[in-house]
């Protein structure tokens, strides 16, 4: 899977958990495929690539002109903590 696609299918998964049932994905068999995908990878690869979606999706510069900023990047790191089980310390 390419990046860009997993990226899509991550940030999908976290906005259908955090209310946006309009623009989110409701896939369990997915949301467990990508949750195992996470847990089985090493520790400074999963920070690396979890680094690189945090950058794109919410701290790139069309991000921030949209509004988001690193409030956005805790929330997601407390979702990916809760309801996929990846902490990144």
């Amino acid at each position: 899977m390419e990046q860009s696609e997993f990226f899509s299918l991550l940030d999908s998964l976290y906005a259908f958990d955090e209310g946006a049932t309009d623009s989110g994905i409701n896939d369990k068999i997915t949301k467990n495929k990508i949750r195992q995908y996470l847990a089985q990878m090493l520790e400074m690869d999963l920070v690396l690539l979890i680094t690189s979606f945090v950058r794109e999706y919410y701290l790139s510069d069309s991000a921030i002109n949209s509004g988001y900023s690193i409030i956005d990047v805790l929330a997601f790191l407390e979702w990916l903590d809760r309801e996929m089980n990846i902490c990144i310390n």
